[in-house]
């Protein structure tokens, strides 16, 4: 029973293992019949078969509605909190990873002011391809939409080595271009693997990559302060926690010394 992928799988086989899943948000039910015969003193499952049973068309239980509806509103009321004002837009999505960096900028501000520890250098993702801030009034419900997921803040030590080796594993979101036929569009050169949420986005260092190199041998340029980073040296990176605990296989981050963990 699958779901965390958000995928509209109703039926699939693989290892002889029957697998559905039932998208997101609630779209849909996934249905799971098994025919089982009792055989030599044991039950086996003779017929197996699966399906998504989709909601749009079924009317909402009006008990059920009247019971969450106070707490809709709480919520509502809550989410649409004004907390500060943009004067400037805060593009999401590709613009916000390719061409304007306000966002990623604001995001890293934010963790460096917010970490209980000094730090040198920060991190984020844009998470989302829809997420952004408009200009005007900002409520809580702009920051869930550019920041949806529930993280802590960590404070980490590091060396020069593994941030490195971190650039490296985040330089392989493009794929490898020859330099006498480079690609008309920017978002052309992503691998197809590529996933928006593992392309992080730094503010503290200076770096340069060349993705007319392979995997592994992209960062040409490294730097703190004007200074080129040794690898043995000690930095402290703010990040969330699950970057921090390796999430996306940046697994150099997992087993590094952590100094400070926001409370929420």
């Amino acid at each position: 029973m699958a779901g965390h992928s958000h995928h509209d799988v109703p039926k699939a086989i693989v290892n002889n293992v029957l697998i559905a899943e039932p998208s997101f948000w609630g779209k849909a039910l996934s249905k799971y019949t098994l025919v089982l015969e009792h055989r030599c003193k044991k039950w086996e499952v003779i017929a197996k078969d699966s399906t998504n049973l989709y909601v749009t068309y079924i009317e909402p239980e009006q008990k059920i509605l009247q019971l969450s509806l106070p707490y809709h509103q709480q919520t509502l009321r809550y989410i649409n909190q004004p907390i500060g004002v943009a004067k400037t837009e805060f593009y999401g999505g590709k613009k916000a990873r390719f061409h304007q960096r306000k966002l990623s900028n604001l995001i890293n501000q934010v963790q460096i002011k917010a970490a209980g520890y000094p730090v040198n250098i920060s991190l984020t993702s844009i998470f989302n391809n829809t997420g952004k801030i408009a200009p005007g009034k900002i409520t809580r419900r702009d920051i869930y939409s550019i920041y949806n997921y529930d993280n802590y803040l960590l404070v980490i030590e590091i060396n020069g080595d593994i941030l490195r080796c971190a650039l490296e594993k985040n330089a392989a979101n493009f794929k490898q271009v020859n330099i006498d036929d480079l690609p008309g569009l920017p978002e052309e050169v992503l691998a197809e693997n590529h996933l928006g949420y593992n392309w992080d986005l730094y503010s503290g260092i200076d770096y340069t990559i060349d993705i007319t190199k392979p995997v592994g041998k992209r960062v040409t340029k490294l730097q703190l302060d004007g200074k080129k980073i040794d690898p043995n040296q000690v930095l402290r990176i703010a990040m969330n926690s699950y970057r921090a605990n390796g999430g996306s296989e940046y697994l150099m981050f997992k087993e590094v010394k952590k100094i400070w963990r926001s409370a929420t």
